[in-house]
């Protein structure tokens, strides 16, 4: 077998995460599935009964502590205990705070009734309201201090509202805080259990955000692992954004995005930022739903997933990652990730104040997936996949043709789960498409002159030194002009 296992960070997150295994638990109802092996994403175990087989995520999720809703870790590995009795034995002892109950969705769940028209009726206020799999205890971690404003969208430290778990230097401070758990012990105590399940892991799906502290505190995971666990396996990582430019953000702000994308990239094989409000989410109706946005962003990961756990024309995460690096393992941070013509990528987080570019845009590499369409055999056709490929056009203005890749799914995206948003299920997804391009370069040019002038700590030359030679990986002249790119 050939493993992935996916490491998910902050609520938003783990919505994405959701509806990915969700989509992969779907394929289990398939007992004959000719398309995909689902013991890449899955692991499984015989269930309590003879004949049962039980299939859990390969999966650490992160989140604050109230983060998981309703869901108690250990619900379905332990017998519950009688509330009530225990208070009539030790009434001065046993209390027990507010809990969250069980919306409608996950009552039908575990009842094992029918689940059909009940998620846009039940709140879905945490990725636990619409899970469909049950996760092993070891597979959720909690950040013990922190909470989580579901109104405002954001961590807070529970002794101190007014602190957010909002900047990279924070979630460094809690990743290798002594009292926490969930950080540098739990490499230890709880991805080293999910590695050994694992017979051939070939790489991992990083799931964080950008642009909060869940940046520090999953780099200083995968900088923990990538050398001890996971020697020479890809990193791809999928990093929320939000879609406004580094210097449109407040000071602290901007030089948390800077620690947050020199670091993540740097410990990663590929780097995908995407928009935390995408502009295809918004034709749904509850678009400020998280719910409803992670939907849209979950087509992509599932896509790339798809691809790696195909049981016919498989492909590794390590050849997807080498088909947009070739040549320049350094430069691996997509810049464009299309969904049917739509952007999901943050498209102003490389912005430059200056926008003069004497040589235009340039794409070193797109990937594209093509997939067919529910009830259809096949994808785009091969004329239709080389127009939305362009891939004639891109070698015409200079991209190498080594780097321009087509690949072809087997399997539609089932988007007809009714654990998704009745909204989301109208639409329809064939196609999506990744792009390195040279649109970083000036950014980390301007990033770099900044650190030079208002960085004035310990790290200001190293900082100011990776950048500058990030800036450089992205760098493009058009050959057939005199003028150099600068």
């Amino acid at each position: 077998m050939h493993e992935i296992i996916t490491l998910s960070f902050s609520q938003r997150s783990n919505c994405i995460a959701t509806h990915l295994y969700n989509v992969a638990e779907s394929r289990l109802q398939n007992v004959n599935d000719e398309f995909v092996d689902n013991s890449v994403l899955l692991e499984s175990k015989p269930g309590q009964f003879g004949g049962t087989i039980n299939y859990y995520p390969r999966a650490l999720l992160w989140d604050y502590n109230n983060g998981f809703g309703s869901l108690n870790p250990s619900e379905y590995f332990e017998s519950k205990p009688d509330v009530e009795a225990l208070k009539k034995l030790y009434p001065n002892v046993v209390t027990t705070g507010p809990s969250t109950l069980k919306n409608q969705y996950q009552k039908a769940l575990d009842q094992g009734t029918k689940t059909e028209g009940l998620a846009n009726s039940s709140d879905m206020r945490c990725w636990s309201d619409y899970s469909r799999v049950i996760y092993r205890p070891e597979s959720l971690l909690k950040l013990n201090r922190w909470d989580y404003s579901f109104e405002h969208c954001n961590g807070y430290l529970r002794s101190h509202p007014e602190i957010q778990f909002g900047t990279y230097d924070v979630g460094v401070d809690e990743f290798s805080d002594e009292e926490s758990v969930t950080g540098a012990e739990a490499v230890e105590e709880n991805f080293r259990k999910v590695l050994e399940e694992c017979d051939t892991l070939t790489g991992l799906n990083v799931i964080t955000e950008g642009d909060t502290a869940w940046g520090g505190f999953s780099s200083e995971f995968l900088s923990m692992i990538r050398d001890e666990y996971i020697s020479g396996s890809p990193i791809v990582t999928w990093s929320l954004t939000k879609n406004v430019g580094w210097q449109s953000l407040s000071v602290f702000d901007r030089m948390s995005r800077i620690k947050t994308l020199r670091s993540l990239s740097s410990v990663s094989s590929l780097y995908i930022p995407l928009n935390t409000e995408p502009s295809i989410a918004q034709q749904c109706a509850k678009k400020h739903s998280t719910w409803a946005i992670s939907s849209y962003q979950s087509v992509i990961l599932d896509s790339l997933m798809s691809l790696l756990s195909q049981r016919k024309n498989r492909w590794s995460m390590g050849d997807f990652v080498n088909g947009l690096t070739r040549g320049n393992e350094k430069r691996k941070i997509v810049t464009s990730s299309i969904i049917n013509d739509h952007n999901i990528s943050p498209e102003r987080m490389f912005e430059s104040t200056n926008s003069t570019n004497a040589h235009g845009s340039h794409v070193f590499a797109r990937s594209v997936i093509n997939r067919p369409l529910p009830g259809k055999q096949t994808g785009l056709d091969e004329n239709e996949l080389r127009e939305v490929c362009g891939f004639e056009d891109l070698i015409n203005n200079g991209a190498d043709s080594l780097n321009l890749k087509a690949y072809n799914i087997e399997e539609p995206f089932d988007n007809r789960l009714d654990s998704f948003p009745e909204e989301f299920r109208k639409q329809e997804f064939s196609w999506c498409s990744f792009d390195i391009t040279n649109k970083p370069q000036r950014c980390f040019g301007e990033m770099a002159d900044y650190i030079s002038r208002y960085c004035k700590n310990d790290e200001r030359e190293e900082l100011k030194e990776d950048l500058s030679s990030m800036e450089e990986q992205y760098y493009w002249a058009d050959e057939s002009s005199d003028t150099d790119y600068e």
